[in-house]
Order: structure tokens, then sequence, then C-alpha cells
């Protein structure tokens, strides 16, 4: 019910943004590098709320007294505290807090939710990733593409 309000205007955004699949440090890293990271990154001592969102075991640990819900569910946003935190309305309980002078936008919001559906995948530091050129490209091609 609380979604409903945010409906119409996803439904302008969503065949944009569904393209293609979310990939995690194309699309997801930077949000919550921007957004979350400040108080939910690699420092355990510092992290607020004992949830750290930089890595995919950090995400996916039991959080609460009773340890009973967790801020990333792989392929279930609605399970996901992550998702109820990002996508609420109410003051008390969105993410991240309106006195921290971040705000997600309608299309960041929409992101995390498809990529929590899509499996919440992690992906290394880009800096380690290996480069792969796409298919039948030399720089040859590339270097033809550029006068045609």
């Amino acid at each position: 019910m609380k979604y409903l309000a945010i409906a119409p205007t996803l439904a302008l955004i969503l065949p944009a943004v569904c393209a293609e699949p979310v990939k995690f440090n194309r699309d997801i890293r930077p949000i919550l590098s921007d957004n979350c990271f400040g108080c939910h990154g690699t420092d355990a001592h510092d992290a607020k709320a004992g949830l750290q969102l930089h890595s995919f075991e950090a995400a996916t640990t039991p959080l609460g007294k009773k340890k009973d819900r967790r801020a990333l569910v792989p392929g279930d946003r609605e399970t996901s505290a992550l998702w109820n935190r990002v996508s609420s309305k109410d003051p008390e309980e969105i993410m991240p807090p309106p006195d921290s002078n971040h705000r997600l936008s309608l299309e960041q919001i929409e992101l995390l939710g498809r990529w929590i559906d899509q499996g919440g995948e992690y992906e290394g530091h880009w800096s380690f990733q290996t480069v792969a050129a796409p298919k039948g490209a030399s720089i040859d091609s590339l270097i033809r593409a550029q006068f045609e």
C-alpha cells in the first residue's frame, strides 16, 4: 500500500531502466557509496545499527535482537530491510534519513529493488576485474568506427 504513491512515476521510468540487467559496479556501488557507506561501510566499529553494506556477506548477515531480518535477501525485495528502508515514506524509517542531506531518486530506489530481485550479486572492485573486449572488436575496428 505504501508503494502506490510512486507507482505512476515508476511506470514512466521502468521501461528505460529495465533495458538491461543491473550490474553492481556500474549501477549499485555508486548509489551505496554516495549514500550508504558513510554509515554502513567497511568499519564494523562505526557501522550504524551494526549494518554493513560493503559486501554480500555483511549485507546478508542476520540483523536485530532476534536476528530475524537481513538487509539483503537475494531475489526478494519485499523481505529485504534495505528495500523496505529506502522505499519507505515514514520519516522515522526511510534511509538515508532526512537529516543526512542524502536523497535517493526514484530511479535509484527502483535500481536497488531490481538488483535485489535479480539476486543482489556483488562484484569485486572494478580495478581488480578482468577487462574483456567486445566480441569481434579489434583496435582496427575501433579506429575504423571513428571515421565512419
